[in-house]
């Protein structure tokens, strides 16, 4: 079957405004085009974003090949609630707004002309998120076309039997009119290595080169179904040689190997980009991953793009895809839950299917801090769930992730009551407009604020008996427990169920040093993943911290945008937490220097439980000469001396590998030197403050493109010194103006609050540091990006599409 870029030249428009339509090429995200409202109802989840009825058209001349074939549309991922329609006609859709999907056009299109296919968007009923979700199609289209005999779509599904010798199996599923032979060969590096016959075989790989993330081999498997010599369908399949096995005594495996899981939980938006899904964008993000130190990464909360698959299957990192963040039990939104009883099967089945032959998928997770699953229907429910996964592949196991605070105090009756959901319907008419008070929440939301207030009466009510009583059913009915926020009862729960697996599915990074002990001190427990990896859009202000006075526990008002949980933020930089964490998992020899920012010494900050520190790596702090300097050194070891302009500040133990300093700033050098408890150096670096004079400086990541229409460049720009030493307080307003064979993405900064659109041609600088995202054209040709802002001079990148 061809598979054909359906990407380009869709008109699109929000709902009764058809006299703006606009061309647009996918992926697109609709809610980046809309005006941010300060008093958006609910506003908070999405970044203060409204949602909205959006309508999607395209034309696809009917080709005479089209009448005798097969003839499919395959969707990635819409959000939310679509209907598809082909010259009016509905042909299909999907509620959830995360799913892949295909919709049929046998036989339905008219040959010789024009057909107009038509997506309707139908997310103007809010709040249906509590984090940002974008809107319309932000992930990639393909037009299928083939043989009415063929293979069927995800119908190779090719398992790893044994490693010594490596031994998979091929198993092939088609559509046929008659019997038809099905023809296997296995290439690696361009040469076939085996062969099988049979839609189902066994067939042993010589020498094989085994998958894992550290060395992320992968093989071809070139699928032919033949009949008389005549070539009816043809399909190639890319995938890993690795075996997954878990049990209580050795943990999680990977090819014989133990393996723990250095995680981070990811949610799908890409920063600047919104929820676009480019395949530069997804690579982007696992190469920014795998370069701070994740082995591993958790979809949260809904399965992952096909994009970000074959990233992590080339750059090697492990996958926990994660199913749901709603069951059956409505959380006071217009969610998931509305469709859950009738869709939850064929979407568990989507995301299944979508996986089989990516290596980097080790782990299925059916949901995320689902109350139900307190309660003995909610576990049989994961039963079902984890039934239906088994049936589809056997090779992974499957975890569920209730938050162990939320589940006790259902249990124990002191959670909010959930939002009937007989008060939400599919055919409820809301405002996405709306200016007004919260609504009433619950779930995950309610959870967040009532710790954020009482983090004390939350670790006194949640013991390891109470919280074992209100998950324990629900782990029973899967391979692995997940744990969001309960490393406090690992050990306890441990005693009482000593067949059980653990894994440590959401854990705040200030915790990293003390939740990984434990990760290291028992094989049962096989990894932890923060909140969060990678910075996201919505959950606006969920760790962001304020000065002098606390504009909100959880959520903070506009114009924050960002949830400030990331220990890599929307541009692609990492922050402390980042290096912490690379230094807690023994990656990273040399200390870092974090320092408070100077220009807020002596007011008081208020953090969120997701930051202990708004320490950053820079000793650029203008203006602040003569003000007290708080600084953070990480590093492993047993000291830390710290050197301020060759003059020896003292020497102190590190404890959670963290030694803490004060002193004067002035402009000069820092040095810290890290030993162990005989005073033998182990590592040591600096921090310099930047001259006087200052720049731009741009460097872009890449300065070649494909002529595909939705290749990226991504650009950061930072104000610097000759030296390239950021300057943190130097922030300016910078313009760019994109000219030639391409066209400007994005363009912003990682600030947590701002009033700037990310669709714009001008933003301020953070910290000294924004990114311009550039895009291809369909053409071969120049791109001249330029960059200018006031007092400093031009900087151009040239930039080749071909």
């Amino acid at each position: 079957m061809k598979r054909i870029s359906m990407n380009a030249g869709w008109t699109y428009y929000r709902k009764g405004q058809e006299a703006v339509a606009t061309i647009v090429n996918l992926p697109h995200d609709a809610m980046q085009f809309e005006e941010r409202i300060p008093r958006l109802k609910n506003g908070s989840f999405t970044g203060y974003y409204p949602g909205g009825d959006y309508i999607y058209t395209r034309n696809l001349f009917g080709k005479e090949e089209y009448a005798s074939n097969t003839v499919m549309l395959e969707f990635e991922g819409i959000y939310m609630d679509s209907t598809v329609y082909l010259n009016d006609e509905p042909v299909g859709g999907r509620f959830y707004g995360y799913s892949n999907f295909t919709v049929d056009l046998t036989g339905k299109i008219r040959i010789g002309q024009d057909n107009e296919i038509k997506v309707f968007v139908h997310n103007s009923r809010v709040p249906n998120a509590r984090w940002y979700s974008g809107a319309g199609i932000y992930r990639p289209v393909k037009l299928i076309v083939g043989n009415p005999e063929h293979i069927d779509l995800d119908g190779v599904k090719i398992i790893t039997k044994s490693i010594d010798p490596a031994v998979i199996e091929v198993t092939v599923q088609a559509s046929t009119a008659q019997a038809a032979e099905i023809r296997t060969e296995i290439c690696c590096d361009g040469k076939v290595v085996a062969a099988c016959a049979g839609a189902k075989c066994e067939v042993t790989i010589p020498d094989a080169k085994l998958w894992d993330v550290d060395h992320p081999h992968l093989y071809q498997a070139h699928v032919w179904l033949v009949r008389g010599g005549e070539i009816l369908d043809e399909v190639e399949e890319r995938f890993g040689i690795r075996k997954i096995e878990w049990n209580a005594r050795e943990g999680l495996t990977i090819n014989g190997s133990s393996v723990k899981l250095r995680g981070g939980c990811v949610h799908h938006d890409n920063g600047i980009l919104g929820a676009c899904a480019f395949e530069a964008a997804e690579y982007r993000k696992a190469r920014i991953l795998k370069e701070a130190g994740y082995n591993a990464i958790r979809s949260a909360h809904q399965p992952i793009s096909k994009s970000l698959l074959n990233a992590c299957d080339e750059l090697g990192l492990y996958i926990m895809d994660e199913a749901f963040d709603t069951w059956q039990m409505n959380v006071g939104l217009y969610d998931y839950a509305l469709a859950f009883d009738a869709d939850w099967e064929k979407d568990v089945t989507a995301m299944v299917l979508k996986n089989l032959n990516h290596p980097s998928v080790i782990m299925y997770s059916i949901g995320n801090e689902v109350v139900d699953t307190a309660h003995d229907s909610g576990a049989e429910l994961a039963g079902k769930m984890t039934r239906l996964i088994h049936s589809l592949d056997s090779t992974r196991p499957v975890t569920v992730c209730p938050n162990l605070i939320m589940n006790t105090l259902e249990l124990r009756g002191r959670a909010p009551k959930l939002t009937d959901q007989k008060e939400f319907h599919r055919e409820d008419v809301t405002n996405p407009l709306s200016e007004e008070n919260d609504s009433k929440v619950a779930g995950s939301v309610w959870i967040n604020l009532f710790i954020a207030a009482a983090p004390i009466l939350m670790k006194l009510l949640v013991t390891p008996k109470a919280s074992d009583k209100a998950t324990s059913a629900a782990y029973a009915n899967v391979d692995i427990a997940g744990y969001n926020y309960g490393h406090n009862v690992y050990l306890k729960h441990l005693e009482m169920h000593p067949e059980r697996i653990i894994v440590g599915s959401e854990t705040r990074p200030p915790a990293i040093a003390r939740n990984w002990a434990l990760v290291e001190r028992d094989p049962r427990i096989i990894g932890d993943f923060m909140w969060t990896a990678m910075e996201y859009l919505g959950e606006s202000g969920a760790g962001v911290t304020d000065y002098q006075k606390q504009s909100g526990k959880f959520f903070k008002p506009y114009p924050v945008i960002s949830s400030g949980c990331g220990a890599i933020d929307l541009i692609g930089f990492r922050d402390t937490f980042a290096y912490l964490a690379a230094i807690v998992w023994g990656l990273e020899d040399q200390p870092y220097i974090g320092v408070r920012p100077v220009n807020h010494s002596g007011e008081k900050a208020y953090f969120s439980m997701y930051r202990t520190t708004d320490a950053v790596n820079s000793w650029s702090w203008e203006g602040c000469e003569g003000r007290k300097a708080k600084i953070e050194v990480y590093s492993r070891g047993y000291a830390i001396e710290l050197i301020q302009d060759g003059k020896s500040l003292g020497k102190k133990r590190l404890k959670d590998f963290v030694a803490r300093f004060e002193t004067t700033y002035r402009p000069g050098t820092l040095e810290a030197v890290s030993s162990d408890k005989t005073g033998k150096p182990l590592g040591r670096s600096w921090l310099k403050t930047a001259s006087a004079e200052t720049i731009l400086t741009v460097m872009p990541e890449k300065t070649v493109l494909k002529a595909n229409g939705e290749d990226l460049a991504f650009i950061p720009v930072h104000i610097t010194d000759r030296a390239g030493i950021v300057k943190m307080l130097q922030d300016k307003t910078i313009h760019v103006r994109v000219e030639g064979a391409g066209t400007l993405q994005a363009f912003g900064s990682g600030a947590h609050r701002t009033t700037e659109a990310y669709t714009g041609t001008c933003f301020t600088t953070h910290h000294g540091r924004m990114l311009a995202v550039v895009r291809s054209g369909f053409e071969p040709g120049d791109i001249k990006v330029t960059f200018s802002a006031d007092g400093l001079a031009e900087k151009v990148v040239a930039i080749k599409v071909e």
